[in-house]
């Protein structure tokens, strides 16, 4: 009620969200890989997907050994 009552008094204008940007999606409905792992990736803040390799140089390959050989 009190969205109604926002968008009639022009405070808020609601819009459609597609299927395939709705992160909820993922919890609700059977997906097929590309649409979960868009999803995956923008619960996580992630900016890679299935078939992408993050490669690390340097100091911070080196770093994240040893971050890696703590565990």
């Amino acid at each position: 009620m009190a969205a109604k009552r926002f968008y009639q008094m022009l405070i808020v204008v609601p819009y459609l969200v597609g299927t395939k940007d709705m992160a909820a999606d993922i919890f609700t409905k059977a997906l097929d890989s590309t649409p979960f792992f868009h999803l995956r990736g923008c619960m996580l803040n992630l900016d890679n997907g299935p078939g992408t390799r993050v490669v690390l140089y340097g100091q911070l390959a080196r770093m994240w050994g040893k971050l890696l050989a703590r565990r």
